[in-house]
């Protein structure tokens, strides 16, 4: 059975949320505030608010998918894992802070605004590929940490980074796409 919630306001979370199937959708309107726990099973988590500034603090809980289809700018109030994929749809997603971390381990598709300030994007397959659309956004630093068989593979939109790229684990693939690094000439 699919289920789906819809939440037009805040999620707070002080007790536990369990998502316990694949197809569980939780929709948010608001802001997320986990002081509790959060266990997202294999479920997927949307933000879609339609104004303002909104926040996730998802304290050190995990996202499974996280998908933003949303008019506001969504921010993060500390460093945030997703496990599986993330789709930033429509809106801004904000790293907020110049040392704030955010961890995908499936793959990563970036169609609107990704403000990564000074802060981290770590991409961290363990699958034989993930996926990575940077869009038309201009990233800090990116860290690949993927399983060494893991392939890394730029789709759709040319890299913009103006920092480091730290190739830790596996392989990044820029399948025929412009990697712009610093001062835009590329490689």
């Amino acid at each position: 059975v699919d289920t789906t919630l819809f939440v037009s306001d805040d999620v707070n979370i002080e007790g536990t949320i369990i998502m316990t199937t694949g197809t569980d959708t939780l929709c948010v309107g608001g802001n997320w505030n986990n002081t509790g726990m959060f266990t997202p099973g294999n479920g997927t988590v949307v933000f879609n608010s339609l104004q303002g500034i909104k926040t996730i603090d998802n304290f050190n809980d995990v996202f499974f998918n996280l998908h933003i289809n949303s008019a506001s700018d969504i921010q993060l109030a500390r460093n945030l894992t997703v496990n599986n994929e993330f789709i930033l749809k429509n809106g801004s997603f904000d790293l907020v802070s110049n040392s704030r971390q955010f961890t995908v381990i499936g793959d990563f598709y970036n169609y609107d605004n990704f403000i990564s300030g000074n802060g981290k994007l770590i991409l961290a397959g363990t699958a034989a590929n993930q996926i990575f659309n940077p869009g038309m956004s201009s990233f800090y630093t990116i860290d690949i940490n993927a399983d060494p068989a893991t392939t890394v593979t730029l789709t759709d939109n040319d890299l913009n980074l103006t920092h480091n790229l730290n190739l830790n684990s596996g392989t990044f693939d820029l399948n025929q796409l412009t990697f712009n690094m610093g001062d835009a000439v590329g490689i």
